[in-house]
């Protein structure tokens, strides 16, 4: 009877390890293929002085799957702790109103890979138009 209590116990321990494995690779893979999401999304950080969050979050969104105050889906719901780890620690949130010039120079000269598939083809046509260019974008 001590033989087949132990079994059991390895074999669910072993199911625990292979699930959180399963997990944590699964979610590497899906943020290797996201990406920069280009439209600002609450995060609950920036808010109006009377407390009510701002938009001006440009947030890491893995390929599949999208986790943002107010707007989830199912995987970023499934994959929030992770998402919440990633950006604190490899991609850090962006936000439009800290620095407008390093906002700008990272929109138009970091690689198109740092940014969610949704956005790599409009941002590549808008950098080839030059809509991005420092004139285009400074206040008159």
């Amino acid at each position: 009877m001590p033989l087949l209590r132990h079994n059991w116990r390895i074999t669910l321990l072993g199911l625990c390890l292979v699930t959180s494995v399963s997990y944590v690779l699964s979610y590497a893979v899906d943020s290797l293929l996201g990406g920069y999401y280009l439209k600002p999304e609450m995060d609950g950080i920036v808010r109006y002085d009377f407390g009510l969050a701002v938009p001006a979050a440009i947030m890491w969104q893995p390929r599949w799957g999208h986790d943002a105050v107010g707007r989830s889906d199912l995987l970023g719901k499934v994959y929030h702790p992770m998402i919440w780890l990633d950006r604190r620690l490899v991609h850090k949130t962006k936000y439009l109103f800290e620095d407008e010039g390093a906002l700008n120079s990272w929109l138009r000269e970091a690689p198109l890979s740092e940014f969610h598939p949704e956005f790599r083809r409009e941002l590549g046509e808008a950098r080839r138009m030059g809509r991005l260019d420092s004139h285009s974008t400074s206040k008159h």
